[in-house]
C-alpha cells in the first residue's frame, strides 16, 4: 500500500476491483482505495474535460499554442517531435485546421479522440510506429477516463 500513491491510476482501479471482490478480508484496504480514488479523480476533474461536466466543474484550461503555419499543415499526420497531429474543424461554419497536441488530451472529448484517431489511421504517410504510440497512449488515456467515469457515484 505504500507504493499506491506512485502507481499508475489504472493499476489502482485493478487493484480496487481485486480487493472488491471480499470486501470483509481487505475493508480497510478497500477504504484506503476509495479514499485514494476520489481524491484522485477530484483532481483529474479540474483538467478533464469530459469528468469536469460531470462533477459540475469548469476544467482549468491551458492549452500550448498552435504553429504559425498550421493552416499549410497536412491533415492526419503525426509529428513525431511534438506527437501531436492536425486536423481539420468547424468552427463558426469555417473550416479550419487545428493541432492535437497528445499532452493536451485531457482538454478533449472522448468523440473528438476517435475522430482524430480515425483521421491519423486514413493517413497512409504515417510510419507504423508513430501510429501504434499515438493510438496506444490514446486509447489507453480513452480506456481510464471511461473506467473513472465508471467509477464516479
Amino acid at each position: 500500500m505504500a507504493d499506491l500513491p506512485f502507481m499508475n491510476p489504472y493499476d489502482w482501479i485493478l487493484l480496487f476491483n481485486i480487493v472488491a471482490k471480499d470486501v470483509t478480508k481487505y475493508e480497510p484496504i478497500f477504504n484506503h482505495l476509495k479514499r485514494m480514488l476520489k481524491c484522485y479523480i477530484l483532481e483529474i476533474g479540474k483538467t478533464n474535460i469530459e469528468i469536469a461536466s460531470i462533477l459540475n466543474n469548469r476544467p482549468i484550461m491551458k492549452p500550448f499554442e498552435e504553429p504559425e503555419d498550421i493552416q499549410d499543415l497536412p491533415s492526419g499526420v503525426i509529428d513525431e517531435e511534438y506527437r501531436s497531429i492536425v486536423y481539420k474543424k468547424k468552427e463558426g461554419g469555417v473550416l479550419k485546421n487545428c493541432k492535437f497536441f497528445l499532452r493536451d488530451k485531457h482538454s478533449y472529448s472522448t468523440n473528438e479522440m476517435n475522430q482524430i484517431l480515425v483521421r491519423v489511421n486514413a493517413k497512409k504517410t504515417n510510419s507504423a510506429s508513430d501510429l501504434k504510440c499515438v493510438s496506444d497512449m490514446i486509447q489507453w488515456y480513452l480506456a481510464v477516463r471511461a473506467t473513472l467515469l465508471k467509477n464516479i457515484a
